[in-house]
């Protein structure tokens, strides 16, 4: 994918959204910039009719006190999006995992910090199926792709995955590289494990089951 698709792509699915996400972060938890001293406001932009409002740090005489003035910071939503537009149309071309993983790793140290179990990280949008060694978390499209990127092949359907370092930075950190997994083939059925008859029968299943599952 060139940049000038990931641009379109961006303004027709992903640019409403951002956006709409933004206002609301920065109308409810952004807190004003303006400062008295080293003390910033504490009010954010919905809650700020009254004015600049500062704590007072413990030991001081008055505590809180208020001063008139608008709601200032130096950030707004309508600039965040046009920096998202102009990162996509810096991006080398063509758009494939090895440019996304060091898309990912430039973002900083502090998402090697990040551990979550909720989102993909990679693509933000996915659930997470697989976990690596270092406890970042992929879909099984991210994570795909980064195996097509660590191998240079990667079968349609395969059941094996390889990542040869992690896509975030983390590798010679934590865990253990390269990182593999089995996964079912996408052109394997739903399987249903069934334990039904007598209960000699059922308990003698379970044993059989126990006995298999300690040679995984």
């Amino acid at each position: 994918m060139g940049t000038e698709d990931l641009v379109q792509h961006f303004n027709n699915y992903y640019n409403g959204p951002v956006s709409q996400v933004y206002n609301a972060f920065f109308a409810e938890h952004w807190r004003c910039e303006e400062r008295s001293g080293n003390k910033r406001c504490t009010n954010v932009s919905v809650a700020h009719s009254k004015g600049h409002q500062y704590q007072m740090d413990e030991g001081e005489r008055y505590g809180i006190f208020i001063t008139e003035g608008e709601f200032t910071a130096a950030f707004n939503p309508p600039l965040f999006a046009d920096m998202i537009l102009q990162h996509l149309e810096e991006m080398e071309a063509p758009y494939n995992a090895h440019v996304h993983s060091k898309m990912l790793r430039s973002v900083g140290n502090w998402l090697l910090r990040i551990s979550t179990h909720r989102s993909c990280l990679s693509c933000l949008s996915d659930n997470p199926e697989h976990i690596l060694s270092c406890h970042h978390v992929l879909c099984n499209k991210c994570a795909y792709e980064f195996t097509l990127a660590s191998v240079g092949t990667v079968a349609i359907g395969s059941n094996y995955l390889k990542i040869n370092s992690c896509p975030f930075g983390c590798s010679g950190k934590k865990g253990e590289w390269p990182w593999s997994v089995s996964v079912k083939p996408s052109s394997a059925g739903v399987r249903v494990l069934s334990l039904d008859g007598y209960v000699n029968i059922t308990l003698l299943r379970s044993n059989q089951i126990s006995e298999v599952s300690s040679y995984t």
